[in-house]
């Protein structure tokens, strides 16, 4: 499976979820997966948003690779970016979600860096969860 978002093909199927305070920023998909948060916001903001994969076949443990770009001028606490695996429901607040990996702090900012994650279960229909 690939998806870079680089056309509406690679777009299908991914889903958001928004768990927490409904700002006004959201996921963007467009060319590739970020998020922006509104500069200055409430310290109460609780902003928790899911992208769940459509459904994939993992018949044997598997890996993803990805180029991560993280930015901005502010430290990113206590926001973080982790990547799930769940089978039973795409849903975040149904599924049953196991933590995979973290992209939280990654550095040095502003340098696309290469990384992969393990994908240690193995499932007739999983789904990723960034």
């Amino acid at each position: 499976y690939y998806t870079g978002f680089d056309n509406p093909a690679q777009r299908a199927g991914w889903v958001q979820y928004r768990t927490g305070f409904l700002s006004s920023y959201s996921l963007s998909n467009i060319n590739n997966l970020s998020h922006d948060y509104n500069v200055g916001g409430s310290s109460n903001d609780t902003v928790v948003d899911w992208y769940v994969s459509p459904a994939l076949n993992f018949t044997a443990s598997a890996q993803i690779s990805m180029k991560i770009f993280t930015g901005g001028f502010s430290n990113p606490i206590p926001d973080n970016c982790d990547i799930w695996f769940g089978t039973n429901n795409p849903n975040p607040t149904t599924g049953n979600f196991v933590l995979i990996g973290s992209l939280s702090y990654m550095q040095p900012k502003y340098v696309w860096l290469d990384t992969i994650i393990n994908v240690p279960f193995t499932a007739a229909s999983g789904y990723i969860a960034f």
